[in-house]
């Protein structure tokens, strides 16, 4: 056996294994023979392309899982293999996506909470908005719509002691103006004779 030789190719092999523990999957062992360091070093070939072909296959997949989020789609979750940096990466993303199914789920049960309690006349509670996507949005307007509703009961309690039913519908359905209405009417000025001395006594 050539010594010089079986030590070149064996720290061959060395520096590549070295380089893939690194996370380094650019080289690998020329082999060269058919002894057992060739068949070593058509192990860590083999070995390197899996490892590539995982990062590659990983990496594609946590792409696509970030994309579907991206688009609002929290149905899919990253195949997790392996206990590298992608497989690390594919856990916190899977646990994101956990946490906005978690706060969907919260703020849809309650926005329909609140919802519910308008609809029995209830209007003192909001909806506790946090975030800034679609359901944040339609909370913020659901507490408007509340807001809304609390000033028109206000004003319907406020005046309906003062004023008939018939102008208070007018009046919030908004076909009665503030500041009053400019009209053309006629108006017939008549006297009974003899009325004001009735009306007198």
């Amino acid at each position: 056996m050539n010594q010089p030789f079986y030590t070149e190719r064996l720290n061959e092999i060395i520096s590549v294994v070295s380089d893939v523990a690194m996370g380094d999957l650019s080289k690998q062992v020329e082999v060269t023979g058919e002894d057992e360091l060739a068949a070593l070093g058509m192990s860590i070939n083999e070995m390197v392309a899996n490892l590539k072909r995982y990062r590659t296959e990983m990496a594609e997949n946590i792409i696509s899982v970030v994309s579907d989020v991206a688009m609002g789609d929290l149905s899919k979750q990253v195949e997790v293999t392996g206990e590298d940096e992608l497989a690390a990466l594919g856990m916190s993303i899977n646990e994101m996506i956990d946490n906005l199914k978690r706060y969907r789920t919260e703020m849809a049960e309650k926005i329909i909470s609140v919802v519910s309690d308008v609809a029995m006349g209830d209007l003192s509670k909001q909806v506790e908005v946090t975030g800034e996507d679609e359901l944040a949005a339609l909370g913020m307007a659901i507490n408007e719509m509340i807001s809304g509703l609390k000033e028109k009961e206000f004003i319907r309690d406020s005046f309906g002691k003062y004023i008939s039913k018939q102008v208070l519908d007018e009046l919030m359905n908004g076909k009665l103006k503030m500041g009053g209405e400019k009209k053309e009417v006629t108006i017939l000025f008549s006297d009974i004779r003899g009325f004001t001395a009735i009306a007198e006594r």
